[in-house]
């Protein structure tokens, strides 16, 4: 798991020095799993410990504890993670790029169109079934591609699979 940062100019230097990158697995990852690596490297950059880039071998130690976080918004478990080990000291920040009618599609009210409180769906679902929070929230996510139109405020009538044009590769539709 890694960030390359490309194109960099005088001017973003100052900005990109304050930015420590890290190679916590070395290889190659799915963006949907976990990664086991990242707890441990937290906390060692939580508590000022010694991290290795596992593809420069580069140590970064001495760092000052992690104060902000930007975690992608299905990454739970590195949510989970950061609240463990710090608590609620280090703030974090999670955004999506995408159009407005997808958000309102999957999370929006359900009088709009919308997939409705998605969090409290998986909940109940969890409770209800006892499967895990990751497994309730594909099948819920999954069973929004039926072939039935939707109509979105301000968005012309389409098809739900139309908001999906590449195949998903864990589930081989659309």
């Amino acid at each position: 798991m890694s960030i390359t940062l490309l194109n960099i100019d005088d001017s973003a230097l100052e900005i990109y020095s304050g930015f420590s990158v890290i190679d916590l697995t070395g290889k190659n990852i799915s963006l949907g799993e976990p990664v086991p690596e990242f707890a441990p490297a937290f906390e060692a950059l939580y508590f000022s410990k010694s991290v290795t880039c596992k593809s420069s071998g580069v140590v970064i130690e001495g760092l000052v504890p992690p104060s902000i976080v930007i975690v992608d918004p299905f990454s739970n478990y590195i949510i989970d993670t950061i609240r463990s080990i710090a608590g609620y000291s280090c703030f974090l920040f999670s955004w999506m790029c995408l159009p407005a009618g997808a958000i309102l599609y999957r999370c929006g009210p359900e009088e709009c169109g919308g997939g409705g409180d998605m969090s409290a769906k998986i909940e109940a679902e969890v409770a209800h079934t006892g499967k895990d929070a990751a497994e309730a929230a594909k099948e819920l996510f999954d069973n929004m591609i039926t072939g039935k139109v939707i109509s979105l405020p301000g968005v012309p009538p389409m098809y739900d699979y139309e908001w999906y044009p590449q195949e998903d590769r864990e589930s081989g539709r659309w």
